[in-house]
């Protein structure tokens, strides 16, 4: 299950969020039951998100995650079978925007990364939030699958039998939280 990951634009303290967040992802398709599924992750600036977002959503803003689903490509020369089998597609994640969006929610940037990453994951699968139906089930979704973060960090850490460290697991608050 390859998660292939890259920075563009991160300062140097920024920089270790591409391999947290690789780990994340590994362990979220591992709990979706989707061991040689394959995805790229982009962590982010603002600047490289804004981009993508105006020449792909036309919005000349930046946002928090984007995601482009391999099963969505429409390419004249590109036939359906060209798609390898369990490629999923790409998942963009900005580290500034989440801090600003972790900052105004009272969360911290680990829970943030968490939902976005989820978000873009479960986008990559199909599931949307365009209505209010719609989106009470991705945030359950979303919220399910953050919660396979902690289980995943603990089951680590015992088997090292050691702490929990700060950059392989999320705090404990909201976790489990369903209710949306």
């Amino acid at each position: 299950m390859p998660v292939h990951s890259m920075g563009q634009g991160l300062s140097r303290e920024e920089r270790p969020w591409v391999r947290r967040l690789r780990v994340w992802a590994e362990w979220m398709i591992a709990a979706l039951g989707m061991e040689n599924a394959e995805l790229s992750l982009l962590v982010c600036d603002d600047e490289t998100i804004r981009q993508l977002n105006a020449k792909h959503r036309g919005k000349n803003a930046p946002t928090d995650v984007l995601a482009f689903a391999l099963r969505d490509v429409h390419h004249p020369n590109l036939p359906a079978q060209a798609i390898p089998k369990g490629a999923l597609g790409d998942v963009v994640i900005s580290i500034p925007k989440a801090r600003r969006q972790a900052q105004r929610a009272g969360h911290s940037l680990e829970e943030e990364l968490s939902i976005l990453l989820a978000h873009g994951i479960l986008h990559l699968l199909g599931f949307d939030h365009r209505d209010p139906d719609e989106d009470r089930r991705m945030r359950a979704r979303t919220d399910a699958l953050r919660s396979t973060l902690r289980s995943k960090a603990c089951i680590v850490a015992h088997k090292r039998k050691k702490k929990l460290k700060h950059s392989d697991a999320l705090p404990q608050t909201d976790l489990h939280n369903n209710d949306s």
